[in-house]
C-alpha cells in the first residue's frame, strides 16, 4: 500500500478507506509476479516462488465509497460483510467446490459499486482489522488470485477495471491454520501490558 498524505498505520480501515477513495485502477494497482519469498510463505504452492502487489492511492479522492451491502449473493456466495468502506468480504464455498468462484464474483456485475472485494471461507474475518489483514494477506497469491471486471494490457501495463476480487480462500497446497489453546491465549492477553508497557 502507498500513499502520499500521512496516515495512522494503526488504523487500518482508516489508511485502506484512503487508498481505495484515490486508486485509479486503470493505473495504480502493479503485480510483480515470479519473485522470490522468505519460506514462511505459502501463497504460492511453491517455497521461496509467489508474486507481490502494489497498491497506489495518491493525490485527492476521487470517489466516494459504498459502506452498506444490499443485494443478491449469487450462488456459491453464503454471507457478505462490509470491512471498510469500498471493501467488501464475501464468505464462498470451499475452494475445491468452485474454484472458480472468484471470477464469476468478478464479472457478476452485483458488485461493481465496490472497489475491493475479498473471497474467504468465513465472512467473520471483516470483524476486526486483525482477523482481516491476518486472513487475507497471508491466503492470496497476487499472480493467480486477483481478478476484476476487466483486465486490459496495454504496453505491457495492466488495466484493471473495479471491483477488484481476491480470492483468500484456504486452498489445498496451504498447510493447516494453527490455533492457540484458550488457556494459553488468555494469559497472553492478561500479561501483554506488563511485557509490553505502552
Amino acid at each position: 500500500l502507498l500513499t502520499d498524505k500521512p496516515q495512522d498505520l494503526r488504523d487500518f480501515k482508516s489508511l485502506f478507506e484512503h487508498i481505495l477513495a484515490r486508486v485509479n485502477w486503470a493505473n495504480d494497482f502493479f503485480i510483480f509476479t515470479r519473485t522470490s519469498f522468505d519460506t514462511l510463505d505459502y501463497a504460492s504452492g511453491k517455497i521461496n516462488h509467489g508474486s507481490k502487489a502494489m497498491l497506489v492511492g495518491v493525490g485527492e479522492a476521487i470517489r466516494d465509497l459504498k459502506r452498506e451491502f444490499q443485494g443478491e449473493l449469487p450462488k456459491g456466495i453464503k454471507r457478505a460483510k462490509v470491512f471498510c468502506g469500498g471493501c467488501l468480504v464475501l464468505e464462498g464455498e470451499e475452494y475445491e467446490s468452485n474454484k472458480n468462484l472468484a471470477e464469476i464474483v468478478a464479472k457478476s456485475g452485483l458488485f461493481d459499486d465496490w472497489q475491493f472485494v475479498v473471497i474467504h471461507d468465513d465472512a467473520d474475518y471483516a470483524d476486526t482489522a486483525e482477523k482481516f489483514l491476518w486472513a487475507t494477506w497471508t491466503r492470496f497469491d497476487p499472480a493467480n488470485d486477483v481478478y476484476a471486471k476487466s483486465i486490459e494490457t496495454e504496453q505491457y501495463h495492466v488495466k484493471f477495471t473495479a471491483p477488484v476480487v481476491v480470492d483468500a480462500r484456504m486452498k489445498p497446497w496451504y498447510p493447516k491454520e494453527l490455533f492457540a489453546l484458550p488457556e494459553v491465549a488468555q494469559l497472553v492477553d492478561a500479561r501483554w501490558n506488563e511485557y509490553f508497557p505502552k
